[in-house]
């Protein structure tokens, strides 16, 4: 019969520091640790909308999943992920769908979040 209130063990979030001192840890202790104890939290990156200068636009209101975020200035090149003035957001590793709106132009789509860093221009 199965324990349906077992849960299985895990080491997430333990933060764990280990000085190598001779005799006391081999190698292969000290790598089983490493890894048993290692942050379960999720992959993270920024996405970074953006729009270019000389577009027209006013400030523009991005907004993902119930959060939003303003760009409130104008840019020569794609900026740096977090750079003032976009709209960023931090979210977990995965696809996303956007919509965005000056209050005369509105925009749309998804993007995938695989990385650290991705700037995405709405033009």
């Amino acid at each position: 019969m199965k324990n349906e209130y077992a849960k299985p063990l895990t080491f997430c979030n333990i933060k764990s520091t280990y000085t190598m001192k001779k005799g006391l840890y081999t190698l292969a202790t000290a790598l089983m640790s490493a890894a048993l104890f290692t942050s379960c939290a999720p992959k993270t990156g920024d996405v970074t909308f953006w729009q270019a200068t000389g577009g027209g636009f006013g400030i523009t209101v991005v907004e993902i999943e119930g959060s939003s975020a303003n760009i409130t200035s104008d840019y020569d090149a794609a900026p740096d992920c977090g750079d003032p003035g976009c709209a960023t957001f931090n979210l977990d590793y995965g696809t996303y769908s956007f919509v965005a709106s000056d209050g005369v132009s509105d925009w749309s789509g998804s993007f995938d979040i695989d990385g650290d860093c991705l700037t995405f221009e709405l033009y």
